[in-house]
């Protein structure tokens, strides 16, 4: 029989086979399944796989294979998944890629041009939105059952490895299996891939470990490559020197009896490679520096024999199984053979074929591939690295220069950072090249700062803008040293730096940047007008924001910009008190920005509008445009993205989402985003939201340890952020010991919380902040009635407040604060508390409605007020507290009850009492009550004052007794009442 290379039959692999087969039976039963494939170099991982292939493509599976690709210290770019979809194309054809898209459709088309589509995305969007729209696409691409493989992901870039990790987590809705090999003796402590590993393993992706073959399974591979039955001295023998290594046996196979066996691994790699002619030896040593895929256009620019003899050996090493083709390009059948191939070369000469390698590559650039692409990206890659490693200093810059723009501008930023760190270390080295490179040292300092930026490296990056500046001339250069500034005071505020700084770096870029209109102008007029917006001086930012609406407008061309400005401007305007116009502004800024699709726009213009809705009392719309915003983004890959500022965003406008629920009382449907109390937020001011927001649920839940732990953990921070949330901190911690009854902790948090907003223009959180201060003082006045606090900064405090527009948040927590005040003054108390009470049913905030209800009862009954009332108010009050699980409000209004002899279990007047007919038309006893006001001639906001309900309430019973009576309108109900109540007043003289 014939001898072959390897053997045609898998041996000894049947249960890792199965296990294979077992997950695409999954898979085809509507699972989501992922399998790992580990093993030593030459174990046989890819011999399983094109089994498995097989097994599957029988069944109708469609299956693409994609192969990570090494380049010296960095690798090609999501290089398997280009694979894959090139693939995909082939088979189902350009138009129905485009349809499966998606969405999606026109960002592929930056990263994957080679499909044929049009549009191109800007480079500021995230790297998560890219890997959101593969991640759609091969989730599309499973419409019917697909399976993919990744082949040695221990060489993958890291968006590769984040794609796949998106996958993995995503709740895929296609039936799509994903196998994935590597090998377990690449990865080094610290590499990615083991990262990954046990990330993947909590997710539940099963992982398969290839052990080396016994000596009984090696004697059956032996035998299958001879075609005979082994002698059982020659497999013992080849068994003890493979060590049970299907490949090592294979090559060991090939050597036996045609020359003397070499104790050395790397000489019987070589042993087939050496026996070649001249010719293919000369191929060979390109292929083994070129890497996998080495086209026969680039053999011939670089080897120096003739085409007939470069055909003649090439033809020769494929057909003595050292190197295997697919269409026009040429790989080594083993990697391991191509390793040892390009360790034999001397280093001269190593040196030297790179070099021809990296001129032949960069001479066929312009035309063969497109730009703003991966491939493009990952050829220049190819180019940097073949200069680099043949130590040509001069191209090697220019090259790195070029490839980290390229990486930059598709996302791979680990790629990026690799060639501008190789480019800065070059540097000092070089002349001619430098005065040639696109970018300038400090050019140079600044990109590679934006990508140190883009992997949450925000220490490197303030460093790299810092070396930035040291190589500008800023005096000569004062545009591009403003857009320096603005550049750092981004960073500065990602990292969480005291808001002083932060300022002051946008302060610099708007002062240094030439006055005509630009895009720089527009880009730092728009920074700082946000910056002066979230330390809340709202009359500054408007001003500066109408400047940089102004300066996109003149442009045209500053879309992203102006909608920024736009959103600032608005929402300045409305904590101003002119609401209508802020919200008009705000609603054109959420219009452009869906417009423009950016995520930054987008997750701006949302949050935005929904915090300037959240205080003006719209909380229903503050949720829908918080959910809406939150959507979006995660349309565009922030839920799916494990770091980085764009969660970090999504957990902002998530904190403004909480705030609209915990007013609305939907607090159940908080729970699910409250984060657990051994987690710590992110290193960054914005993700404060989320956690101080939590915290207000907690407290008034009664989790008050666990909102101790909320709070302690964003102790460190607050000094960092600015006025808001800083404030907030310190009113959210007076909150929490005041219900914990430790009165000196409050104040203490309560004066913190004053201090911090001396300069602000927040009135809502001045108002609530005021209110917290307020009761604190009628608290202790109430332990101790001989204590006599000085109310009067309060009450001037109050009175300016007054005087302020004013968000309906803002004048309902006024109106807590003034009937605070009437609680140690006496004056007015329960009309206070009455006007207290409407106001918070109006907004339909059941939280604050039953604490001025508990209170309004408490005033009713120390000024002698009617019982019933009273007792209904408190009733109502703790139906809400219950309903809630506001524990600690519940249990003052019990207090309460049990001092006062009320009945709490006589349930809501609003509803019959059981066994309690009806009263007359068939009204409920509260729609009884309605109609006696109507009858008075009472007003429904009267009305809802009166009987403590809101005036939606009011307008429900009304509308169902007109219905009942059987008349057009209100007149005629009351009419049709003051006849009900002669008659009941005749019959009873």
């Amino acid at each position: 029989m014939k001898r072959t290379v390897s053997c045609p039959r898998l041996i000894g692999r049947a249960g890792e086979l199965g296990l294979l087969e077992g997950a695409l039976r999954r898979m085809l039963d509507g699972g989501a399944p992922a399998v790992v494939v580990s093993g030593e170099a030459g174990i046989g991982k890819s011999r399983l796989l094109r089994h498995f292939l097989w097994s599957a493509r029988d069944q109708r599976v469609r299956a693409w294979v994609g192969h990570c690709v090494p380049i010296g210290d960095a690798a090609l770019p999501y290089a398997p998944l280009l694979e894959i979809l090139g693939e995909a194309a082939s088979e189902l054809g350009a138009e129905r890629m485009r349809e499966l898209a998606g969405p999606g459709g026109s960002w592929l088309a930056a990263l994957v041009p080679e499909l044929g589509w049009d549009a191109t995305p800007g480079r500021t969007e995230p790297q998560a939105h890219q890997l959101t729209s593969l991640s759609y696409l091969l989730d599309r691409l499973a419409h019917e059952p697909a399976l993919i493989v990744v082949e040695d992901l221990h060489w993958a870039d890291q968006g590769t490895l984040d794609l796949l990790g998106l996958l993995v987590r995503a709740r895929r809705r296609g039936r799509l299996l994903i196998v994935c090999t590597f090998r377990d003796d690449e990865l080094r402590r610290g590499h990615p891939v083991r990262t990954m590993l046990a990330e993947w393993q909590r997710c539940g992706v099963e992982r398969i470990a290839l052990r080396r073959l016994d000596r009984a399974a090696t004697a059956q591979q032996i035998s299958g490559i001879l075609g005979r039955t082994v002698d059982p001295a020659m497999a013992d023998r080849l068994y003890a020197r493979s060590g049970g290594n299907p490949f090592l046996a294979e090559e060991l196979v090939a050597a036996e009896g045609r020359t003397a066996i070499t104790e050395d691994l790397k000489d019987l790699l070589l042993l087939r490679f050496h026996e070649l002619p001249a010719a293919a030896q000369q191929a060979g040593h390109v292929v083994a520096l070129a890497g996998t895929g080495t086209g026969h256009g680039l053999l011939e620019q670089v080897t120096t024999c003739s085409t007939e003899e470069l055909s003649a050996g090439l033809a020769a090493a494929v057909d003595r199984h050292v190197l295997v083709h697919d269409a026009d390009a040429y790989a080594f059948r083993h990697a391991l053979v191509a390793e040892a191939v390009a360790q034999d070369m001397l280093p001269a000469d190593r040196r030297h074929l790179h070099r021809c390698v990296a001129r032949a590559l960069a001479a066929g650039l312009p035309g063969e591939v497109t730009p703003r692409s991966s491939v493009r990206a990952s050829r220049l890659a190819q180019i940097a690295h073949h200069w680099y490693a043949g130590r040509d200093a001069e191209q090697a810059l220019s090259a790195a220069v070029e490839a980290a723009l390229a990486a930059e501008e598709i996302m791979a930023f680990p790629q990026a950072q690799l060639h501008y760190q190789h480019a800065l270390a070059l540097w000092p080295d070089v002349r001619r090249a430098r005065a040639e490179s696109r970018l300038d040292l400090a050019g140079l300092c600044e990109h590679a700062a934006e990508v140190a930026y883009q992997m949450d490296d925000i220490d490197g990056a303030l460093e790299l803008i810092g070396q930035a500046f040291t190589h500008l001339d800023a005096h000569r250069d004062k545009g591009r040293a403003g857009l320096l500034h603005e550049r750092r005071g981004r960073y500065m505020l990602g990292r969480g730096d005291a808001r002083p700084a932060v300022l002051a770096e946008y302060q610099a870029a708007v002062r240094l940047t030439p006055p005509e209109p630009s895009l720089a102008r527009a880009q730092v007029l728009a920074g700082l007008a946000g910056v002066l917006m979230m330390d809340t001086r709202y009359a500054e930012a408007e001003s500066c924001a109408a400047d940089a609406v102004e300066v996109a407008g003149r442009l045209g061309a500053a879309r992203e910009h102006e909608a920024s400005a736009l959103g600032t401007q608005g929402a300045s305007q409305a904590m101003l008190g002119r609401t209508d116009e802020g919200l008009k502004h705000l609603r054109g800024a959420r219009r452009l920005a869906i417009q423009i699709g950016g995520f930054d726009a987008l997750w701006r213009a949302h949050l935005n509008l929904s915090d300037v809705l959240h205080y003006n009392g719209l909380l229903r719309e503050s949720v829908e445009v918080a959910t809406d915003g939150i959507e979006r983004l995660d349309r565009l890959g922030a839920a799916d993205y494990d770091s980085g500022h764009f969660r970090t965003q999504r957990a902002c406008l998530l904190g403004n989402l909480m705030q609209s629920l915990f007013y609305l009382g939907r607090w159940d449907e908080m729970r699910p985003h409250i984060p657990e109390p051994d987690s710590r937020p992110a290193n960054n001011k914005i993700h404060l939201n989320l956690w101080l927001t939590s915290t207000s649920v907690l407290v008034a839940r009664g989790e008050h340890d666990w909102a101790r732990a909320a709070l302690d953990h964003c102790h460190d921070l607050v000094d960092c952020v600015f006025t808001e949330l800083s404030a907030l901190f310190h009113v959210e911690s007076a909150e929490l010991a005041v219900w914990r009854g430790d009165l000196e902790s409050a104040r203490d948090s309560a004066a913190r919380a004053a201090k911090a907003l001396e300069r602000s223009d927040h009135v809502p959180l001045m108002a609530r902040a005021e209110a917290i201060a307020v009761r604190l003082l009628a608290d202790s006045a109430q332990r101790d009635p001989r204590q006599v606090p000085d109310i009067t900064p309060h009450q001037e405090r109050i009175a300016w407040l007054g005087r302020l527009p004013l968000t309906r948040l803002a004048a309902a927590h006024l109106r807590v604060a003034d009937a605070e005040l009437a609680r140690i003054t006496g004056d007015g108390r329960t009309a206070s508390w009455t006007e207290a009470v409407a106001d918070w049913a109006d907004l339909e905030a059941p939280y604050y409605a039953a604490y001025t209800r508990w209170r309004l009862t408490e005033s009713m009954l120390a000024e002698g007020g009617r019982r019933e009332t009273a007792a209904r108010a408190l009733r109502t009050a703790h139906g809400e507290a219950v309903r809630l699980g506001a524990a600690p409000l519940a249990g003052e209004i019990e207090a309460l009850a049990k001092r006062a002899r009320f009945d709490l279990a006589e349930g809501d007047d609003t509803a019959p009492k059981s066994g309690e007919p009806d009263g007359p038309f068939g009204l409920t006893p509260r729609e009884a009550e309605v109609l006696d006001l109507l009858g008075e001639g009472h007003t429904n906001r009267q009305i809802a004052r009166k009987l403590f309900i809101s005036e939606k309430t009011v307008s429900i019973h009304v509308s169902r007794i007109l219905a009942k009576m059987n008349v057009p309108n209100r007149s005629k109900a009351a009419a049709t009442a003051h006849r009900l109540r002669q008659s009941t007043s005749s019959s009873e003289n």
